[in-house]
């Protein structure tokens, strides 16, 4: 009703412009051009909410499908999710990314029932109360995850996940609270054994951890040069080829559009449950598949504008985990095929030396699937949940 009562008024004022002293041509003209652009949203926004209820109406009356299904056109399919141990899943970032990187798989996940808590570790994110100079141990950087899992109730469990480097956060967790955690699941993530440091499945790619502190050019020396490196900062050029290699930028934006992508990013994560849930439907709309490539390319932007410095201690820092606490939780591994920073072969090695307990693969995704392949990633995570 709101968009017929809009669309009724604007064929008044175009009545309106049928009349006028010459002296009001000028203005005039300015005035159509304005009713113009609000036919143009006026039709946009009927289609859209056209959209919307054919889409309540279809989910109402299509059945269920099961996650065996291929999804056609890789569309979001309804999940029904039943007699799972917990629908509590923790997403932990990756290196120098932050809660922000999940601000797609959080609604979905809700959508399907799921409870999703993104978090900042310390110094990530909009977690600034951390001076990544600071953080010496990946104890240290730990803390969030470690504080939240503390806070839990004996008789409550959650799914762990974490994404690149935040595989050694989650095996720390894991040897820590093994009995607060229900299954890990690590997204192209170093799954290291006991004694391995999160930088070991980078050295093919990187060299050995010593050749790569004396000759990188990406290190930060926070507490000066004569002490040993603090961070790690990578450029804007090798975030996206190493990242984001399936995002391309090659796309042109008007101003109206990019104005909208960019308002749900304030510096400090995510603006509100609407923008974020808006943003969501319009990635899976047939009628938007046009705007795709452009929130590809906001993804970029806002990993760009978000992603800070990693502190090197965590990575470096072999890990000491057991049979008794880090063994006894189920390990799922999810790879990702056109991965830039961590390569598949990289990864089968990873999966092939540290056997988990089921292992996954996202064709025609990067280093960063929660943006290159949202849905494939969500249905994963459902997947798994329910093992």
């Amino acid at each position: 009703m709101g968009n017929r009562m809009t669309c009724m008024q604007i064929k008044d004022l175009k009545g309106a412009f049928a009349c006028g002293s010459k002296k009001e041509m000028n203005r005039s003209s300015s005035m159509k051009k304005l009713v113009s652009e609000k036919e143009k949203l006026c039709q946009i926004s009927q289609r859209f909410e056209s959209f919307i209820i054919n889409r309540i109406v279809s989910t109402r009356s299509r059945p269920r499908r099961s996650l065996s299904d291929p999804s056609p056109n890789d569309k979001q399919v309804p999940i029904l999710l039943e007699n799972i141990e917990t629908k509590k899943v923790i997403l932990v970032h990756g290196e120098g990314l932050g809660a922000w990187c999940w601000y797609k798989i959080v609604p979905m996940m809700e959508e399907a029932g799921m409870h999703p808590v993104a978090l900042d570790l310390a110094g990530s994110g909009a977690n600034n109360c951390i001076n990544i100079n600071s953080i010496t141990s990946l104890e240290d950087y730990s803390k969030p995850l470690m504080n939240y899992l503390g806070s839990l109730t004996s008789d409550e469990k959650v799914i762990l996940v974490g994404h690149s480097c935040g595989g050694a956060t989650i095996s720390y967790a894991m040897e820590k609270y093994p009995n607060k955690i229900s299954k890990a699941i690590f997204l192209c993530a170093t799954m290291v054994n006991n004694g391995q440091r999160p930088f070991d499945p980078f050295a093919q790619e990187l060299g050995s951890a010593e050749l790569f502190l004396k000759e990188s050019q990406n290190l930060l020396y926070g507490n000066g040069k004569e002490r040993p490196p603090t961070g790690l900062m990578l450029e804007k050029d090798q975030i996206k080829s190493l990242y984001f290699n399936h995002c391309s930028s090659k796309v042109f934006i008007s101003t109206h559009i990019n104005t909208q992508l960019t308002q749900f990013h304030t510096g400090l994560g995510l603006q509100t449950p609407q923008i974020m849930s808006f943003l969501a439907v319009l990635n899976q709309s047939a009628i938007f598949n046009v705007t795709k490539p452009l929130i590809k390319l906001q993804d970029i932007a806002l990993a760009s504008m978000s992603m800070k410095a990693v502190p090197l201690a965590p990575m470096m820092e072999q890990l000491k985990l057991t049979p008794e606490n880090y063994g006894t939780v189920k390990r799922f591994f999810i790879q990702t095929a056109d991965d830039n920073i961590l390569r598949l072969q990289i990864q089968e090695e990873i999966v092939q030396k540290n056997p988990p307990n089921g292992v996954y693969k996202i064709k025609g995704s990067d280093h960063s699937p929660f943006f290159s392949k949202p849905r494939s990633l969500n249905k994963v995570l459902l997947e798994i949940a329910q093992l």
